[in-house]
C-alpha cells in the first residue's frame, strides 16, 4: 500500500485532479479524522488544547513520531493522536460514479464544482445525509451519494485466478482462523496455532484452500508459510558483497540483486523498483504509522514472518541484505504466483508496465489497488525502463 501522497493543493485546483493523473509524492500527506472527534493540541506533548475536529475532517500530516502527528489545517499547525487519523490513500472503499455528476469543493451545491463522467473510479471516504465524500489521486471533494456505489475491485479488469497447487505449509501467526468459505464473514470452523501443519490444495492472492487431518477449509494466504527443505536456505558468499556495499545506492543494490540472485529480466526489475519507490522511497528501515515496514512495507503476519525468517537465517531484518533475501524467499514460497508471473514477463516497456501493475495488485495489495497499480506500471515503464533498459 503507498505510504506518501502529494500535499493537498488549493481547493479549486485539487478538484481538477479528479480528471488528471498525478505523479510523484511528498513527505506530507492528506489524512482523514476517523475518530468520532479528535483533539488538536498546540504542542507535541499534548498539554494545551487548541480545538476539536469532527469525524471526516481533513488535515495535512507534516510529520509523526511516538504516536503524535504534526498537522496543518487552514494554515494553522497543531498536534493530534495518530490513532485518530487515517491517510486518505488508505481510507474508504473503491466506488464507481454511476452517472454524470458534479464534484463540489464542499458539501453544498453552491460550492465550486467540476463535472465528472459516469464509470470513473473514486475512493469513497464516507457519507453524511445526501452527500458522499470522495477522493481521487489525492484530491478530495463531495458529490451526491445516490450517484456513487461501492464496487468489488476483484470484479474489474484485473483477474485474481485460482492456482491449483498442492504443497505443505505451516501457520505463521499466533492464531489462525479456518473458515467454511473464502470469506471472513463465513462460519469459523476452528483455529490453528503457530507452527501447525496444513496441506494447501489451491489458492488465490488472498485465500488458501487447506486440508488438515482430512478436513477442508479456507484461511488467509498471508497467515501461512510454505514449508521448504533446509537446503533451500540462502547462504551468503563473498561474491555477493555488493548487497552490503553502502557506496552503492539502495536502488542500485536492489537492481543488482533482482537481476543476479532472482534471475529476473530488466522489465521485472523495473517493476520491483517502481513498487519499492512508492512504498518507501528506498528508505530501508522505513516505518509507516500504520505498521508497514521495510522496502515493500511488510505488515501484519508478513511483517512477523520477515522478522522470524531473518532471525532463523542469521540476518538483520532492519538491513537491506536481510530484506532482500526474505523478499526472494517470500516470492519463492507464499508469493510464488507473483514470482512465476515476473519470470515470464516480456522484456519490453509494456512488460515493465504489466509486471509493476501485477506486483502492486497481488503482492503489495494497497488501498485503491487498481489506481495505484496503474501509477506504478507507468513509473516502471516511463522512468525505470528508460534508465535501465539496454
Amino acid at each position: 500500500m503507498p505510504k506518501r501522497i502529494r500535499r493537498a493543493m488549493a481547493a479549486a485546483m485539487a478538484l481538477c485532479l479528479f480528471a488528471l493523473p498525478m505523479s510523484g509524492c511528498a513527505e506530507a500527506f492528506l489524512a482523514l479524522v476517523t475518530a468520532n472527534s479528535s483533539t488538536v493540541y498546540s504542542d507535541a506533548a499534548e498539554t494545551k488544547k487548541l480545538s476539536t475536529l469532527k469525524k471526516y475532517a481533513l488535515v495535512t500530516v507534516e510529520a509523526y513520531e511516538a504516536g503524535v502527528a504534526k498537522v496543518t489545517k487552514s494554515g494553522k499547525t497543531g498536534y493530534m493522536n495518530v490513532s485518530d487519523l487515517t491517510a486518505v490513500s488508505k481510507a474508504g472503499t473503491t466506488a464507481e460514479v454511476t452517472a454524470k455528476a458534479k464534484v463540489y469543493k464542499s458539501a453544498s451545491t453552491k460550492a465550486k464544482s467540476i463535472t465528472i463522467s459516469a464509470g470513473l473510479r473514486v475512493n469513497l471516504l464516507g457519507t453524511s445525509g445526501d452527500w458522499a465524500m470522495v477522493e481521487r489521486n489525492g484530491a478530495v471533494g463531495y458529490m451526491k451519494k445516490k450517484l456513487v456505489k461501492t464496487v468489488d475491485e476483484g470484479s474489474g479488469s484485473a483477474v485474481d485466478p485460482v492456482v491449483t497447487e498442492t504443497y505443505a505449509a505451516q501457520v505463521a501467526v499466533s492464531k489462525m482462523q479456518v473458515y467454511a468459505s473464502a470469506s471472513a464473514s463465513s462460519t469459523v470452523l476452528g483455529a490453528l496455532g503457530k507452527g501447525a501443519g496444513v496441506t494447501v490444495r489451491a489458492y488465490n492472492s488472498t485465500w488458501a484452500y487447506i486440508e488438515r487431518d482430512g478436513r477442508l477449509g479456507f484461511c488467509k494466504l498471508s497467515e501461512i508459510a510454505k514449508v521448504v527443505a533446509p537446503s533451500s536456505t540462502v547462504a551468503p558468499s563473498s561474491d555477493r558483497s555488493y548487497i552490503t556495499d553502502t557506496s552503492l545506492s539502495v536502488e542500485k543494490r536492489i537492481y543488482l540483486f533482482v537481476t543476479r540472485e532472482m534471475g529476473l529480466n530488466v522489465a521485472a526489475e523495473c517493476a520491483i523498483l517502481a513498487n519499492v519507490e512508492r512504498e518507501c522511497d528506498f528508505i530501508v528501515n522505513d516505518l509507516s504509522y500504520d505498521g508497514g515496514y521495510g522496502i515493500v512495507q511488510w505488515t501484519g503476519a508478513r511483517n512477523t514472518a520477515l522478522k522470524n525468517w531473518c532471525a532463523q537465517n542469521g540476518y538483520d531484518y532492519t538491513k537491506l541484505e536481510g530484506q532482500l533475501w526474505f523478499l526472494k524467499y517470500e516470492l519463492e514460497t507464499s508469493q510464488s504466483k507473483t514470482y512465476t508471473y515476473l519470470k515470464n514477463i516480456a522484456n519490453t516497456p509494456a512488460g515493465a508496465y504489466d509486471a509493476a501493475y501485477y506486483f502492486c495488485y497481488y503482492f503489495e495489495i494497497p488501498a485503491n489497488r487498481v489506481a495505484n497499480s496503474v501509477r506504478r506500471g507507468n513509473l516502471a515503464k516511463d522512468t525505470y525502463w528508460q534508465k535501465y533498459a539496454v
